[in-house]
């Protein structure tokens, strides 16, 4: 799957692939602000992949980045910031539709958006300014949206989730937490007066509407980073969906023998970038393992290089460039002539 760019001043959206098992359905994924990033600077999507590949989510898979960093030293200007990086949210929501059609065949299999924090507000603003109805757009979810019911102009809380339902063929899924401290401070700083639909149940009762709370159980003090908790968070959204087998899990580990920081496939043997030695990190224990360590051994040829065995196999001198075959006991290296 190719990257595909769509250029906004000072936004910048790029829709990056992260799975295609061939299965049908597609799902976008847009994160929010930036909170540690400096000022329109584009969040690392390094950890956003690895957390995302845990819930395995089938058919093509998403995500939508874009420069959403507002960090400075000086809080007056941290908020100015986020002001500014909220309007560019709106900007983006209006030219969503548009950027999701620059995928293959758009309107033909389910879409599914997931937006977080301002990424939810992302989805709110493009479903209220935009005719979705030649999209087979399927479900909706909100995870700590940073957006009031009543933010919009001439938009009545009723009428915003009424013509946000109209656009979506099942159901918009608003997961919140009361406790989330971001989305507090921002209707505080607004004097609103209504909370963040991130952090209370939506005040439209609709059956298309399910409101899911996360009060407490996130994993971050400020009770409102649902990737970290993503696989968790999809498990309680989508209670009986299966996993793609398909799905490489990803994960961001130190090398158990070089320690560099390295992303890798999980759950299966894989190699450091650094060092080239061969580990397993298992998600289950959050740890790398292999089953042989690695071993530096001098060149039983030439004696002037080592060569660094760890699985049985054929190595290489760098040195006399002569090829070994050597076999492991546990910890003892054996070589055959």
């Amino acid at each position: 799957m190719k990257v595909v760019k769509h250029r906004l001043h000072q936004i910048d959206p790029i829709l990056y692939p992260l799975n295609d098992d061939g299965l049908p359905g597609i799902t976008v994924i847009i994160h929010g602000a930036g909170w540690d990033q400096a000022f329109a600077s584009r969040p690392d999507i390094d950890d956003y992949c690895c957390w995302i590949s845990r819930a395995q989510l089938p058919g093509r898979v998403y995500l939508l980045s874009w420069r959403s960093g507002f960090h400075s030293l000086n809080p007056l200007i941290r908020v100015r910031n986020f002001d500014r990086i909220e309007e560019n949210a709106h900007r983006l929501g209006k030219d969503l539709k548009k950027i999701l059609s620059a995928l293959p065949s758009p309107r033909s299999p389910k879409i599914r958006l997931i937006g977080h924090s301002l990424g939810a507000h992302v989805i709110t603003t493009a479903l209220l300014n935009d005719d979705w109805t030649n999209f087979n757009l399927s479900d909706v979810i909100l995870m700590g949206a940073a957006i009031g019911e009543d933010d919009y102009e001439n938009c009545k809380p009723k009428q915003f989730w009424r013509r946000c339902i109209s656009q979506v063929r099942r159901k918009i899924l608003n997961c919140y937490s009361a406790y989330a401290q971001p989305l507090w401070l921002r209707s505080a700083l607004r004097r609103d007066q209504f909370d963040c639909i991130g952090r209370a149940k939506g005040s439209h009762v609709s059956s298309r509407i399910r409101n899911i709370s996360f009060t407490g159980t996130l994993s971050d003090r400020g009770d409102h980073d649902y990737f970290s908790s993503f696989d968790r968070v999809m498990n309680r959204v989508y209670p009986t969906s299966k996993r793609s087998s398909d799905y490489q899990v990803q994960a961001i580990c130190k090398c158990p023998s070089c320690d560099e920081t390295a992303m890798v496939n999980a759950n299966c043997d894989d190699e450091c970038p650094w060092c080239n030695i061969t580990f397993e990190y298992r998600t289950s224990t959050q740890s790398p393992y292999w089953t042989y360590e690695p071993q530096e051994i001098w060149c039983p040829r030439c004696g002037k290089e080592t060569i660094v065995v760890q699985a049985p196999g054929q190595e290489q001198c760098l040195r006399c460039r002569a090829k070994i075959d050597f076999d492991r006991r546990g910890s003892h290296v054996m070589y055959y002539d």
